[in-house]
This record gives C-alpha cells, sequence and structure tokens, in this order.
C-alpha cells in the first residue's frame, strides 16, 4: 500500500507538474502571440518609414535637379541681362556722341548759314547802292 500511495502521489504530482506545465507553456505562447504582433507591427511602421524615406529622396532629388535647372536659367539670365546693359551702355554712348556730332555740324552749318546771310547782306546792301548809283546818274 506504501508503494501504491506513493505511485498514486507521484502521478499526482506529475498531472500537477504537467498542468502547471501547460499553463506556463499557454502563457508563453500568447506572450510570444503578443510579441510577434508587436515585431510585425513595427515592421510594418518600418516598411512605411522606409517607403516614405524613399519617396521624399526622389522627390529631394527631383527638386535638386529642377534647383540646378533653376541656377543655370538663373546663370544664363544673368550673362545675358549682363550682356544687354553693356550693349545698352554702349549704345547710348554711341547715341551720345552722335548726338554731339550732329550738334557740332549744325552749329558749323548755322556759322556758315551766318556767314552766307552776312554775304548775301553785304552784297544786296552793294547791288542797292549800286541801282541807287546808277538811278541818280540817269536822272
Amino acid at each position: 500500500m506504501k508503494s501504491n500511495l506513493a505511485a498514486i502521489l507521484l502521478l499526482l504530482a506529475c498531472v500537477g507538474l504537467g498542468v502547471a506545465f501547460w499553463k506556463q507553456n499557454r502563457r508563453y505562447a500568447d506572450r510570444r502571440q503578443r510579441l510577434d504582433q508587436t515585431i510585425n507591427l513595427y515592421s510594418n511602421r518600418v516598411t512605411i518609414l522606409q517607403a516614405k524615406v524613399t519617396h521624399e529622396a526622389a522627390e529631394n532629388e527631383a527638386l535638386s535637379n529642377h534647383l540646378g535647372v533653376v541656377e543655370t536659367t538663373l546663370s544664363t539670365t544673368s550673362v545675358r541681362l549682363q550682356k544687354a546693359e553693356a550693349e545698352a551702355k554702349a549704345a547710348a554712348a554711341v547715341a551720345v556722341d552722335e548726338r554731339v556730332e550732329a550738334m557740332r555740324i549744325l552749329e558749323a552749318q548755322k556759322i556758315e548759314s551766318d556767314e552766307n546771310s552776312r554775304d548775301l547782306r553785304d552784297m544786296l546792301g552793294r547791288l542797292l547802292s549800286q541801282y541807287a548809283q546808277l538811278s541818280r546818274s540817269q536822272k
């Protein structure tokens, strides 16, 4: 009987340990499932963030390329503007020089015209004087 009692106690101990082991195993399985879900959640978040980073990197590269185009256009426009300003200054200088030259020519023509007018007045005065002398001599 002692051995039957020992066997029953051992059997009860084994059943108790089996139930405890099963409960413990179930808790660990539940915990592992929750941890796996958490890992999947974070993995999905990482995947989403990686996609966003990739998209933003592509967008950044596109913007960088566009900025390069804009900078090149700005540089070209700046060079053209400087050239146009230089041409405008040169044209203005030529126009001023041409205007000064035209004024000098007009002034010379005015002086020549004044001299011709004076000569014509003198000639007219002499002709009138000769006419007056001829008229007096014919009287």
